[in-house]
């Protein structure tokens, strides 16, 4: 058959095809719906496992490093195993520690707020008295918690904040079923990443056509890449924004230095805006016992913040992943738009890869035209 006529009939192939899928477009949806549901353990799987394969990766040429030095050289696959354990036991570490460290201090925070607002009750009172203002409710309320102890407050409501998941989770066995599906996947992902990158790496080369399938292998290595780098880069961040915070509130001798330290390390993982809720739970708990005070800590902490977001994160995150400041800044306010919380924190690595691949389409493009005397190829 001849070639043209070849190309004719792919293009009347493909319109009849566009045309059929346009009109049952509810069926092909349902369809598509159904297949991502049944996908899903897997493709979350993949993410967690994405995700963790960045200290994996660091852990493994660690341990690769120290076994050079020791004249050894275990397999890979041991290196994968003692890899994965290390990054689950760091994890743990840092849930436990910022359990072992926030916890007790925001309950200590907390008594220490309300022992304030007893003490400080009458006064208030007193001065609503004096400025007519009924002030019997806050009486009546007051006599009603003048014995409750905070932390029976704080573990009964745990309790019930903990029996109403309970429940929750047990009515939802398919959510329950999925997690832990995704997390057994993506421990298997990450113990045999080698063995998976083999193989995809064979389909590809066997089925897909090099034209296509270099791309593809181009955009999956500086994804890898750019995420990597963006994680370790946080990482830094959010121990350089807590200590900053620790040592301002420390200088000015605010209280709660310690606790607005580590609920700002924890919360900016959240770009540009956890931080915020950090401070302003901070706040409130100051403001209970000196208002000024509460006035003080916030103008030090957007103090702190602004030096940050404008001279540390751009230039730790953004440079980290190669994406000057103001796109590091429209990156967080896309995402967020779009997607909140998931969209402000992945969307800077989505960004750097599109922003590597546009600069790198662009400059090819310049020297090609220079090259060809300013003219377009037909």
């Amino acid at each position: 058959m001849d070639k043209r006529l070849k190309d004719c009939f792919k293009v009347v192939a493909f319109g009849v095809i566009l045309f059929a899928a346009l009109n049952h477009i509810d069926v092909i949806a349902s369809a598509a719906l159904g297949i991502i549901k049944i996908l899903q353990p897997i493709l979350v799987g993949a993410v967690i496992a994405f995700i963790m394969n960045v200290p994996v990766t660091k852990f493994s040429a660690l341990f690769g490093k120290l076994a050079a030095k020791m004249n050894k050289k275990p397999k890979q696959s041991v290196l994968t195993v003692l890899s994965v354990a290390a990054t689950v036991i760091c994890i743990l570490a840092v849930i436990a520690l910022v359990a072992v460290v926030l916890i007790p201090q925001l309950i200590d925070s907390v008594s220490t707020a309300v022992a304030a607002v007893r003490e400080q009750m009458p006064q208030w009172i007193e001065f609503l008295n004096e400025k007519g203002i009924d002030s019997e409710w806050i009486t009546d309320a007051l006599k009603r918690i003048q014995n409750l102890n905070v932390a029976d407050i704080l573990k009964n409501s745990f309790t019930g904040i903990t029996s109403t998941l309970t429940s929750t989770i047990s009515s939802t066995v398919s959510i329950t079923k999925n997690t832990v599906l995704s997390i057994v996947i993506a421990f298997y992902m990450l113990l045999c990443k080698d063995m998976l990158r083999t193989q995809i790496n064979k389909l590809a080369d066997a089925y897909v056509p090099e034209k296509i399938s270099r791309p593809i292998y181009k955009v999956a290595r500086l994804t890898n890449s750019t995420y990597s780098d963006f994680f370790c880069g946080q990482c830094v961040e959010a121990v350089i924004l807590g200590v900053l915070m620790f040592l301002a509130f420390t200088i000015f001798r605010l209280p709660y230095a310690g606790l607005v330290g580590v609920l700002t390390a924890v919360m900016s993982f959240i770009p540009y805006v956890g931080s915020f809720l950090a401070c302003g739970i901070v706040a409130v708990l100051i403001c209970i016992s000196s208002p000024v005070k509460a006035l003080i800590s916030i103008a030090v902490y957007l103090a702190v913040q602004f030096c940050e977001n404008q001279f540390i994160y751009p230039r730790v995150v953004g440079r980290s992943v190669g994406l000057p400041p103001m796109w590091t800044l429209i990156a967080v306010l896309v995402g967020g738009s779009l997607l909140g919380i998931v969209g402000m924190i992945f969307f800077i690595p989505i960004f750097a890869v599109i922003y590597k691949l546009i600069s790198e389409n662009a400059s090819a493009r310049i020297a090609k035209k220079r090259a060809t005397g300013g003219r377009d190829d037909e």
